[in-house]
């Protein structure tokens, strides 16, 4: 099972599914974000497959995934917040799973790092938060007792972050 934690309106799980048939997927968000979420997923076809879940990620993510998804969510949250949805994350997976991180890069090249850049000076303007660094993923994911395994390049200037247990 895959579990999109703060998912919000379904896209990024509705877009899983759809592509892997034989997965079941989660949806963690806000209550008043499960209407949404619930009505994306019905219109994709896999209500079946998919459950809508209303929490907190503070508190607790549903327990049992092999997956964990963090899409551009950590990113809002210093790191003590960041590593509290982490922590959580860890002790929900099962044995053998992973949290993915989602998140822009910040690359060692500072001309390839200019769209995260300016992104960061949006999230610090705005929420007060910034984007990271690799060395700041990986003392993240080691302060939430996760081992950084590998960033795994995507859509320029996107990585994704896998995290494993110890």
């Amino acid at each position: 099972m895959v579990a999109d934690i703060g998912g919000g309106h379904a896209t990024l799980i509705t877009a899983i599914l759809l592509a892997h048939p034989d997965l079941r997927g989660l949806v963690l968000d806000l209550p008043y974000v499960v209407p949404s979420a619930e009505a994306k997923i019905k219109a994709a076809g896999i209500s079946d497959r998919c459950e809508v879940v209303a929490g907190d990620f503070f508190e607790s993510v549903p327990s049992g995934a092999d997956c964990y998804i963090l899409a551009n969510v950590l990113h809002d949250w210093n790191d003590e917040r960041a590593i509290a949805i982490l922590r959580n994350c860890r002790h929900a997976m099962r044995g053998g799973g992973r949290v993915l991180v989602v998140k822009r890069k910040i690359f060692a090249d500072p001309v390839q790092s200019v769209p995260t850049l300016l992104s960061d000076i949006n999230m610090l303007v705005l929420t007060g938060d910034l984007e990271r660094t690799r060395d700041e993923y990986l003392r993240l994911f080691e302060d939430a007792d996760l081992r950084l395994t590998r960033v795994i390049p995507v859509l320029f200037p996107c990585g994704i972050f896998e995290g494993s247990e110890k």
